[in-house]
């Protein structure tokens, strides 16, 4: 060999090893990422997200005050004595009020009536969660008849007589006076109830006219939406009825009354 051929083949030689070690880190780097986890011998381990989070109570509408029974009476005269029948119209009534724990009160509140029912204590903190429900009050008769008979006691006890029983007319109508007590009904529609007919024997004393006009109440009465209402409730026993025993004491049984309270979400 000469010179030249001696210098070809070194060159050869050294070059040879480094394409090989080149060959092989390009190898090497494409099985990196399963040689990594399996050398450094990586776990995983995971944990709960907790969170205690207070919720408001929920605002509920509250009637209170309505009468279980109603019981109307003619008086007593300048004697101090009970007012008689003679064949004049003759007025029966009875007053319902905060006195007597019997004026009628609807509101919104928690779950907290309150002992004093009619003091700023009684209402509390709430929330209707976006599901905004509005108060409707009602006051319905079953019928409208006065059906007599003669009281307990007396001679002919118990005995029916239709001769004096009467029905509601415009003459003789039940009436359901309300008197709003101060100005707690703000945002509600109040109103007094006439029953004339079997058609009127249903009435709204008081609602709030709009979802609108209702929001969460805070632990102060003039936010809670209260209304509270007083009321005489009276009839008139029509005049020229002739009593079948008359000079006995007579008991006159109306119709039952019913006092509901509803919620709507609309304005209906």
């Amino acid at each position: 060999m000469n010179k030249k051929e001696i210098a070809g083949w070194g060159i050869a030689s050294l070059v040879a090893p480094m394409l090989l070690g080149a060959m092989t880190m390009s190898v090497a780097i494409g099985a990196s990422g399963t040689d990594f986890e399996e050398q450094a011998g990586a776990d995983s381990s995971s944990a709960a997200v907790t969170s205690t989070v207070a919720t408001e109570e929920l605002c509920t509408w509250y009637l209170l005050g309505a009468p279980s029974s109603l019981a109307l009476s003619a008086g007593v005269d300048g004697d101090g004595d009970p007012v008689e029948y003679e064949g004049t119209a003759l007025s029966l009534s009875a007053q319902l009020n905060h006195v007597d724990s019997a004026s009628l009160t609807a509101y919104a509140s928690g779950n907290e009536t309150g002992d004093n029912l009619w003091a700023d204590d009684g209402f509390s903190e709430c929330t209707f969660y976006g599901e905004v429900t509005r108060p409707i009050v009602t006051v319905e008769l079953d019928g409208i008849d006065f059906t007599a008979a003669v009281a307990a006691g007396e001679t002919d006890a118990g005995a029916a007589d239709s001769a004096v029983s009467f029905s509601a007319t415009a003459q003789t109508e039940l009436t359901f006076d309300f008197e709003t007590r101060g100005s707690t009904c703000t945002s509600w529609t109040v109103a007094d109830i006439n029953v004339v007919s079997e058609a009127t024997k249903q009435g709204v004393p008081m609602k709030v006219e709009s979802l609108d006009d209702v929001g969460n109440p805070v632990n102060v009465a003039s936010d809670a939406k209260r209304c509270s209402r007083e009321s005489t409730i009276s009839t008139t026993v029509p005049a020229s009825l002739t009593p079948t025993y008359p000079g006995q004491d007579y008991v006159w049984t109306g119709p039952t009354v019913t006092y509901t309270l509803r919620t709507s979400g609309t304005s209906e």
